[in-house]
């Protein structure tokens, strides 16, 4: 779904006149996924991921999107989607709060 919110956001742009100059980077905290997603091929037991990951691969030699790691204590998502120290939701939010001028 990111890849496609990237790539939506990369044709509005682009329709608006905008340039873009920057690749898209997308952040895995699965390095098994950065795998499927870079290996070209697949075995019988991953047959059922090559239509979800197929997209993402054909965006990458384009120049549209970049893969990158993300270890799982620096992922700013997982204050929605895992446990964590009030602590760590503080630090983790601060990140996420928009600071305007």
């Amino acid at each position: 779904m990111a890849t496609k919110e990237i790539i939506w956001y990369q044709r509005l742009l682009t329709y608006l006149r905008f340039s873009q100059d920057k690749t898209a980077i997308l952040y895995f905290d699965s390095q098994s996924a950065i795998r499927l997603v870079l290996n070209l091929e697949f075995h019988s037991q991953t047959k059922h991921v090559d239509r979800k990951y197929h997209m993402i691969r054909k965006q990458i030699p384009n120049g549209l999107l970049q893969i990158n790691y993300i270890s799982t204590n620096n992922n700013v998502a997982n204050i929605f989607t895992k446990p964590v120290t009030l602590e760590n939701f503080k630090k983790k939010h601060a990140l996420l709060t928009i600071h305007l001028r």
